[in-house]
């Protein structure tokens, strides 16, 4: 019995998003972007300052609401990036 496998992913720089895609190859799960509600700026610094902010307040962007449900999935495997800096 193969397994019903749901991808959920938020990428800003393509790494995660290439590791979902090789999960999903290698699973024949379902690929299922996460989008935030307000993009991240594109400049580096910018998006360094507002990481920053966000972990020193701990208030994160909102995201987008996300299509797929996971109720109808075996397995869910979910990734994002890790952006930690010391200030």
């Amino acid at each position: 019995m193969r397994e019903n496998i749901l991808i959920v992913y938020y990428s800003y720089s393509g790494k995660t998003r290439r590791i979902a895609e090789e999960i999903q190859k290698q699973t024949g799960g379902r690929l299922s972007r996460i989008y935030p509600g307000q993009p991240y700026p594109a400049d580096f610094e910018y998006l360094l300052k507002q990481v920053r902010e966000e972990n020193r307040s701990g208030k994160l962007s909102a995201l987008l609401p996300v299509t797929e449900s996971v109720g109808g999935y075996d397995i869910v495997f979910a990734g994002s990036p890790k952006m930690e800096y010391s200030l």
